[in-house]
């Protein structure tokens, strides 16, 4: 699935989506009177290794009604940097696009197939975060000492395990996945104490990452998640554990399994725009070295902004937390979903 094939799936459906001035249905619109909003935002860690087996995000409830589709169209551009001294240096971007169509069958029982494409490349965004560490007087960790916009992956051997370097050729779309799931919603109204999930996906490599070997030819993961209204504050947590079976990418072994964690609280202060403050916690995808099997640290803050009746658009700003060296340093994600 190729980044202009997602964009122009999404517009050529949107001809059949309703007209913007029409009064929302119930099958259309996000709920006012119930524990979910318009959500957190769909996100799965884009670090150097999680990506190459992307597609398991926590899952939280969702308001779409009996009988309504939804579509999804995401993307996330993200810088990664990461360097040590005679051990790696990571100096790359990436760029996912994610593809989405989900339905619900019953009020209880929502289907959704997501198709999801990565590409990583030398990029763009070096100047602008180098620029920016000088204006604010932060630590440039030694991005100042390479040239820009270049495609650099090396982590030399450790524990007896193979050196992985990769190189310009491996660079464009290198990763191409679909996730089935099937999700559990307990939803009810205002004057339940929470709405509650239970799910589970599967997932297949439609397009395998150079490099990775074994594993299992269908990936598996189990989720849970709740939401709760406070007032005009939405409070949203997810926890997923996943099954990958042993793999190796360039002989380097993998964890057969992975747990990710999410929490997020929206403020929804006016009925058109909300606010969303993210955070994902994902184990690390490698063995070793030690850096890369410590977890992931990913926040996002940003905005949902419905347009017309059916249409929400996602803008955010990514930022790794706390655990620098295995999360991607600064990153964009925007998505437009409609309902219908």
């Amino acid at each position: 699935m190729g980044h202009g094939a997602a964009a122009f799936a999404v517009l050529l459906a949107g001809s059949a989506f309703p007209a913007w001035g029409q009064e929302p249905s119930r099958r259309t619109r996000w709920e006012e009177d119930s524990h979910t909003a318009y959500g957190p935002f769909r996100f799965t860690s884009v670090s150097p290794f999680h990506l190459l087996r992307p597609g398991f995000a926590p899952r939280v409830p969702s308001s779409l009604e009996p009988g309504a589709f939804e579509a999804r169209l995401s993307e996330t551009w993200a810088n990664m940097w990461a360097f040590n001294e005679d051990d790696w240096i990571l100096d790359y971007e990436v760029l996912t696009t994610t593809l989405a169509l989900a339905f619900r069958a019953s009020p209880d029982l929502l289907v959704e197939l997501e198709l999801e494409d990565a590409a990583r490349f030398g990029g763009r965004l070096d100047s602008m975060i180098i620029n920016f560490h000088r204006s604010v007087g932060a630590e440039q960790r030694h991005r100042d000492d390479f040239s820009r916009h270049d495609f650099r992956f090396d982590v030399v051997a450790s524990h007896g395990q193979p050196r992985i370097l990769l190189d310009k050729d491996d660079t464009g779309s290198f990763s191409e996945t679909a996730v089935l799931s099937f999700q559990y919603d307990v939803v009810g109204g205002a004057d339940a104490p929470l709405a509650l999930t239970a799910s589970g996906s599967l997932r297949a490599d439609l397009r395998n990452p150079d490099g990775l070997r074994g594993g299992s030819p269908v990936d598996a993961a189990i989720s849970v998640g709740a939401a709760r209204r406070v007032g005009e504050f939405y409070w949203y947590g997810g926890v997923n554990a996943a099954w990958f079976g042993h793999e190796e990418f360039e002989g380097v072994d993998m964890r057969a399994t992975q747990v990710a964690a999410m929490a997020a609280v929206e403020w929804k202060h006016r009925s058109r725009i909300s606010m969303v403050v993210q955070y994902l916690f994902t184990e690390g995808a490698l063995e070793n070295p030690k850096a890369f099997r410590r977890p992931t640290s990913e926040i996002l803050v940003g905005l949902k902004w419905r347009v017309g009746n059916s249409h929400l658009i996602d803008l955010a700003g990514m930022e790794n937390f706390i655990i620098p060296d295995n999360s991607a340093d600064f990153g964009f994600h925007a998505g437009l979903t409609v309902r219908w």
